[in-house]
């Protein structure tokens, strides 16, 4: 609008000259402003409702130079696989182009290059894998979980039998496909595996940790699994499959050294220390875990009273206020 009323003022201004070869020279002036403003425009527009947008893979994202996804190369190629996740999805690239870009893996937390090398290799390494396997999982640490389905008949009836164990990158089966189902721990070097119900702890070669009497299982988080028995109750186990403590209505998993139990017979919770030993008691309808300051955020019930009240407790069970 401003430059618009600017010409305005420049073509006025030029019809009270006299000196006709400044009136033709303002007047081209004027004239080549004007032409330049609409073609500007012009490209503007069209850029705008004309030109497609440049396409985002929904596999991954390259953070530096394009990827040319023509693999002329046949012997660089790394065909694509499947997964036991259907939303998990991955795109054929050749080993350099993954070698030489940083890559994330939009929809799983699993590095693309192990998961496309790895399950690649261990398929190549078993002979008519599909008639011994259903299903190759993805690799963590270099070993991966398969399913097996067998054919059962009882009784006149059949039915399908799934059980899975574990394989290594060159296909050799390092756990027989025994269990009825497996699941990682948060360390590297155990799993958990579960047979008629009950879950146990083994270690990655298949040596036994625990027996397999858990009603479940998880962690480790700060060097204990924690575990719910149908005999003992809540506890915890260390690292070696021993029990620390048990006996327990609920448990959370350690947090700074504490972990939040709750009594079997009132449902009240309270606190143990890493040594297993109950360090602040069963005071508390609620709490949360300790955090790095070193309180927890508890609740109860004053005596005689109807509203809860919110404390902040310390690791020796003071109150911080």
């Amino acid at each position: 609008m401003l430059g618009f009323m600017v010409l305005l003022f420049l073509f006025a201004s030029l019809t009270s000259l006299k000196d006709k070869t400044l009136k033709i020279a303002g007047y081209i002036l004027i004239y080549t402003t004007v032409a330049i403003t609409c073609i500007s425009s012009i490209l503007l527009v069209s850029s705008v409702f004309f030109d497609k947008p440049k396409p985002i893979t929904e596999y991954s994202i390259f953070e530096k130079d394009k990827v040319d996804n023509s693999l002329e190369k046949k012997d660089k190629t790394i065909d694509s696989i499947e997964t036991n996740d259907k939303s998990d999805k991955i795109v054929a690239l050749d080993k350099e182009t993954i070698q030489n870009k940083t890559v994330k893996t939009v929809t799983s937390d699993i590095p693309l290059e192990d998961k496309i090398i790895e399950i690649s290799k261990a398929k190549k390494n078993i002979k008519n894998w599909k008639d011994k396997y259903s299903k190759i999982e993805d690799f963590r640490n270099g070993l991966a979980k398969v399913e097996k389905i067998d054919l059962i008949v009882k009784d006149g009836n059949k039915y399908s039998k799934y059980t899975y164990g574990i394989v290594n990158v060159d296909g050799k089966e390092i756990i027989e496909c025994k269990y009825d189902e497996i699941k990682y721990s948060s360390i590297l070097s155990t799993l958990f595996v579960k047979k008629d119900n009950l879950w146990g702890i083994i270690d990655k070669y298949g040596g036994q940790i625990t027996q397999i009497v858990f009603g479940d299982i998880s962690g480790p988080f700060e060097g204990f699994y924690n575990f719910q028995s149908y005999r003992n109750g809540a506890g915890f186990l260390r690292l070696d499959g021993m029990e620390l403590t048990s006996g327990y209505g609920e448990c959370r998993n350690f947090k700074e050294g504490m972990a939040a139990v709750s009594s079997r017979n009132t449902g009240q919770w309270g606190f143990i220390n890493n040594k297993g030993e109950l360090a602040i008691g069963y005071h508390y309808e609620k709490v949360d875990d300790f955090t790095n300051e070193g309180v927890a955020h508890v609740f109860y019930t004053p005596k005689y009273e109807v509203k809860q009240t919110a404390r902040w407790v310390k690791k020796n069970g003071a109150y911080s206020w």
